[in-house]
């Protein structure tokens, strides 16, 4: 089986779905902090985090992307320093 977590989440978060979803194996299964400033791929704007429970046989998946309000503020931030170093 195979278990995803697609969409949007609050700036607050950093880009982090997967809390809503860790009851399920009961435990932390991406090693997320708010304390953390994750980055995705600058080309794709996405990361796709992965995770494999051998006991329940899922595999757990966590994209990170522009949809992510903290995501695109970093994009939003970047293509501005961008464009100032330009001018």
């Amino acid at each position: 089986m195979v278990v995803s977590f697609f969409g949007k989440s609050q700036y607050s978060a950093k880009s982090c779905k997967s809390a809503a979803v860790e009851a399920f194996p009961g435990r932390q299964i991406f090693q997320t902090s708010l304390l953390d400033d994750p980055t995705v791929d600058p080309e794709m704007l996405c990361d796709i985090e992965g995770y494999y429970d051998t006991k329940q046989k899922v595999i757990y998946l966590h994209l990170r992307g522009v949809f992510d309000v903290h995501t695109l503020v970093k994009t939003f931030d970047q293509v501005s320093k961008d464009l100032d170093e330009k001018v």
